[in-house]
């Protein structure tokens, strides 16, 4: 399956808040989530596979993985 990563205005905006190093980490975890989303980032909250989060080397990416659609959607970015 082809994935991609979509970039919602509210993550962009998220994306402009780190700091240029964060954001390269952030970038170099959408390139490996692309590839296999489910070998990346770990299932959490309700057991839908739908709600997942990834754990880079600056914080942790919440995302929401659309299966059918190939479609990978950060919903928060959590930078420590």
């Amino acid at each position: 399956m082809t994935w991609h990563v979509h970039i919602t205005e509210h993550a962009y905006n998220l994306l402009l808040g780190l700091t240029p190093d964060t954001r390269s980490a952030v970038f170099a975890l959408f390139r490996s989530l692309e590839d296999d989303p489910c070998a990346v980032a770990q299932p959490v909250g309700i057991p839908d596979g739908v709600n997942y989060e990834a754990v880079f080397s600056h914080g942790i990416v919440s995302l929401i993985v659309n299966k059918e659609a190939g479609r990978i959607t950060p919903i928060a970015i959590t930078a420590i």
